[in-house]
């Protein structure tokens, strides 16, 4: 199974194509045009069987323009890929730090080593070299908080 993961954003999105039988990133980007995001998710290189999308969760406060605008992107993933016949999960990122990191109170720092910890230990581990890449070679920014939304996919569902 193929899982195409998300951390939205207002202007870009960070993804990753998990395999997870090979237990390694396929592909992945940190900021992709959210536009150009849309458009990818009809002529990928690579298939996928399910597109998991962090979900905004509300909180109780105010919510600003930025937050609005991912809400409706997120949105528009989840239709898009309605649209393909792809199966879909809106996950909350509270699932996700409690899962990886048992505190719905971790940090972005958190959720990354928690990453890590899947592939080898550390950071360095995971995502080897250019001469010999890791399961996570090129795994950086939002596309991190991506495969963390594909690994709590993952072990969830």
């Amino acid at each position: 199974m193929r899982i195409l993961a998300i951390d939205p954003g207002t202007m870009h999105s960070g993804y990753v194509i998990y395999d997870r039988e090979a237990h390694q990133v396929l592909e992945s980007n940190a900021a992709r045009e959210n536009f150009d995001l849309l458009h990818y998710m009809n002529v990928a290189e690579f298939t996928y069987d399910v597109v998991a999308v962090e979900r905004f969760a509300a909180m109780g406060m105010a919510i600003g323009e930025s937050s609005i605008a991912t809400i409706m992107f997120t949105g528009r993933l989840l239709e898009a890929a309605d649209m393909l016949g792809v199966a879909t999960a809106a996950i909350k990122r509270a699932e996700v730090k409690l899962h990886l990191c048992g505190s719905a109170r971790a940090k972005d720092k958190n959720v990354a080593a928690a990453v890590w910890d899947r592939f080898g230990g550390d950071r360095k581990t995971a995502k080897g070299t250019k001469k010999a890449p890791g399961p996570c070679y090129g795994v950086s920014g939002h596309a991190v908080q991506a495969l963390a939304v594909a690994i709590t996919y993952e072990e969830t569902r």
